[in-house]
């Protein structure tokens, strides 16, 4: 009897032990979920679990807790988590991420701690309160509801890290869109209930939970005593970790007025430099001008009295002068090709001297250059058309023409051209844009009633929004998304080269329309008991719903630029609809070549569409290229048949035709041709030179120089034929 009595003694102080045990566990905190059981109606259910934290063992979700929960895995492996929540942990946080909250490495650090407590922390006992429920479609107990208790300072510092970050279109914050129907109006309360709301009320969690916020560090509610979470929060101006940085001034104010705190020094003013009580440089610049002016004027009135003193011809002089310059023959009484003496006046200016002398020098030389050409006309043919046609090979082998037109009229010297190649360079160039215009043939409007905010308001609806014309639309819009583009053995789609935000857990492409707000679904068009009026309706004064959201995963950018012909925020009244499809443009253009291919598909598929119903305008970015190439074509014949009137022109105005066997002499047909030949020449050998030294063409200059080159080359051919023609008469 003693032997068992001592034996007893023992084992009930080992079971009290272990009561006093689990007594301590559940004072300091214990699990009150842990995995997941089957699925409930919003997907994967949460199980219930009462009891201690469970050591965690899989390496790899230990490895992704380390990168995701750094925090919370240094203090002990042993978690209220399994690796399967681990893993959705991780997928929801990266959509956080990739819908803006990366940009800011200190609000990330803070949203993830919510999450990881909320998740694994072995003490969600302590903030946690089960407040419904439920079982599973496999039978087991899983959560429904539950409060989470937390510090408002721990709110208030998550959310003014995060307020400031920039969102997916110009204009927006994150919080825009991860705040649901509040958008602008977020506060911390707002944007944690709507996280904790489920896809009954438009979010997204598997369960409902209820935030709530307090100054108090223990609360005790329905007798149970609670310490809400109150993790340390980062502010966006600083580092979370000595690898990450802080927040840019672009996401973050308080980075802004960091930056501008204390800023450097202003240099002293300097003195203005002033000449009789104004501006010293103008004034400078005035007298200067003056100056020059009057030596100018006095220097011209002196050689204006020099030269009329001077220019005292005998009459003798004179007759022998003009003598002199109508003989021109030998001896012998043949023609020469000599120029005529002329006299120079020994008491002329220096001025007139020195011009006499040039045009003298130049008249010699060009005489005797002319009579070579006329006695060798082969060889110099022959070397001319040789020199012409090398030349011109440069556009062979190195041609290029410039059709951007910021190249066209903004020198790369230029400062604001600097500028934004540097912000291409690093942050690349602004999207490609695609974009079509719809407007219905039928133009009448319609009055119908809808339902909103539980009134029941009547408006009159633009002629858009009758629901054959949006069907038609939304089929168009569809047929675009569908063009494939091939190239020999590659193929292009719209989804290879679209703006994708939330690429790649949703490749679906960022198009701005207002079937956006349906979800891009034919069939809710088609439902005759959907009120798709007054969906539009409210999806146009709160576009933050995520019943209005793209299928990209985000909202319109707003509702202006998906509609037009509106007046006053008056969407209703449309008369056009506007489909936008942005592209991502890169700075390498040999990168933008599968996009320059498809808008080639998109446009030719839009060029042969034909409806009863609509009419469609579009642009894409590649059709002002295209545009300035189409027009150089048309104006290249212009300039052939421009080319070929001149011809006959020369032909005609210099031709004296006497005799039918003589014509073809007398109408200087080959003088015209050979003239036009020159001119063609002159132009292909003017840009081979260019080509050579790796200028690129423009598509304006190929337009004027073949016509100023014309113009200058049929001038001459008349002035050599008349000065011929008038020197054969006076001889």
């Amino acid at each position: 009897m003693l032997s068992s009595k001592m034996l007893r003694i023992p084992g009930l102080f080992l079971i009290l032990l272990a009561v006093i045990g689990i007594d301590q566990v559940v004072a300091e905190g214990h699990c009150i979920m842990h995995g997941f059981c089957g699925e409930n109606d919003f997907g994967d259910a949460t199980c219930s679990y009462n009891g201690t934290a469970k050591r965690l063992e899989d390496e790899e979700a230990l490895e992704t807790l380390r990168d995701i929960c750094p925090d919370i895995i240094r203090e002990t492996n042993v978690l209220c988590c399994s690796p399967e929540q681990i893993s959705q942990l991780q997928k929801n946080l990266e959509i956080a991420a990739t819908l803006g909250l990366a940009r800011c490495p200190s609000c990330l650090s803070n949203f993830r701690k919510n999450f990881c407590q909320f998740a694994c922390s072995p003490r969600q006992s302590e903030f946690l309160k089960i407040e419904k429920l439920g079982e599973s479609d496999e039978g087991d107990i899983i959560i429904e509801k539950l409060t989470y208790f937390m510090s408002r300072s721990y709110a208030d510092g998550l959310f003014a890290s995060c307020k400031d970050i920039q969102g997916l279109t110009p204009g927006s914050t994150v919080l825009d869109l991860m705040c649901g129907g509040w958008g602008r109006e977020c506060n911390p309360e707002r944007w944690l209930n709507f996280m904790g709301s489920t896809p009954a009320d438009d979010g997204f969690s598997p369960f409902e939970i209820k935030y709530h916020l307090t100054t108090d560090p223990e609360l005790i509610i329905d007798g149970e005593k609670f310490h809400p979470m109150n993790e340390n929060t980062t502010s966006c101006s600083e580092r979370p970790n000595p690898e990450s940085e802080a927040c840019t001034c672009l996401d973050c104010e308080a980075a802004c007025q960091l930056n501008i705190a204390s800023p450097p020094p202003l240099p002293a003013e300097k003195e203005e430099f002033t000449l009789l009580h104004h501006d010293g440089v103008s004034v400078l610049c005035l007298i200067i001008f003056c100056f020059v002016t009057a030596f100018l004027l006095l220097g011209f009135f002196y050689f204006k009295i020099q030269s009329r003193k001077s220019l005292r011809f005998i009459p003798s002089q004179v007759v022998e002068k003009s003598q002199d310059l109508t003989d021109s023959k030998k001896e012998n009484g043949e023609t020469t090709h000599q120029i005529p003496d002329t006299e120079i006046i020994s008491n002329i200016s220096y001025l007139q001297k020195l011009g006499a002398a040039i045009e003298r020098y130049l008249e010699e030389n060009f005489c005797q250059w002319g009579t070579y050409v006329a006695e060798h006309p082969l060889p110099i043919m022959t070397l001319s058309l040789i020199a012409s046609f090398a030349l011109a090979s440069g556009l062979l082998f190195r041609f290029t023409v410039t059709t951007d037109p910021v190249d066209l009229w903004v020198s790369r010297s230029s400062q604001a051209r600097q500028d934004m190649e540097y912000f291409n360079k690093h942050f690349e160039p602004f999207y490609r844009v695609e974009q079509m215009i719809i407007t219905p043939k039928n133009k009448s409007s319609f009055v119908q009633s809808i339902k909103e905010k539980n009134q029941l308001k009547t408006y009159t609806w633009g002629p858009v929004f009758h629901r054959d014309f949006l069907l038609e639309v939304l089929d168009l819009q569809l047929a675009a998304e569908r063009l494939v583009a091939k190239n020999k053995n590659k193929t292009v789609t719209l989804s290879d080269i679209c703006v994708a935000p939330l690429a790649p857990l949703n490749k679906n492409c960022a198009i701005q329309s207002i079937f956006g707000f349906y979800q891009n679904q034919r069939s809710l068009l088609e439902d005759k008991n959907f009120d798709y009026l007054g969906h539009f309706k409210d999806c146009a004064g709160t576009m933050g719903e995520m019943k209005c959201y793209a299928p990209y995963g985000g909202p319109l950018q707003s509702t202006e630029v998906a509609l037009g012909g509106f007046h006053n925020s008056e969407y209703h009244s449309a008369t056009a609809l506007i489909i936008t499809i942005p592209v991502v443009n890169h700075y390498e253009q040999a990168l933008n070549e599968d996009a320059l291919l498809w808008e080639r598909v998109f446009i030719d598929f839009l060029k042969n569409y034909r409806s009863e119903n609509l009419t469609v305008a579009f642009k894409a970015e590649i059709q002002v290229t295209m545009n300035r190439v189409e027009e150089v074509i048309l104006e290249a014949s212009q300039c052939a048949i421009s080319y070929i009137i001149m011809f006959v022109y020369i032909a005609v105005a210099l031709g004296e035709v006497n005799t039918c066997k003589s014509m073809l002499v007398d109408s200087k047909i080959s003088l015209g041709f050979a003239g036009v030949f020159i001119v063609i020449v002159s132009v292909l050998s003017s840009l081979g030179i260019f080509c050579f030294a790796g200028v690129p063409a423009t598509l304006i200059i190929i337009e004027v120089i073949p016509f100023l080159v014309l113009a200058v080359g049929v001038d001459n051919i008349f002035i050599l034929v008349q000065a011929y023609q008038r020197d054969e008469i006076n001889r």
